[in-house]
């Protein structure tokens, strides 16, 4: 059995408004967490983050 890995990413809810977009940069919420998965990979390079491959 494999070993999880875990990262913990923290944001302030208050930094967003109420349609998830952020009040600094307008970005909404899904594009910080593509930051998030993006450091996560460069942290660990042969791990993905949210990684899973469907059945057929």
């Amino acid at each position: 059995m494999e070993q999880e890995i875990s990262e913990i990413y923290h944001f302030n809810h208050s930094d967003y408004d109420e349609k998830g977009r952020s009040l600094k940069d307008g970005l909404p919420f899904r594009e910080h967490v593509r930051d998030f998965e993006r450091d996560f990979h460069a942290r660990h390079s042969c791990e993905y983050a949210l990684n899973a491959i469907p059945e057929r």
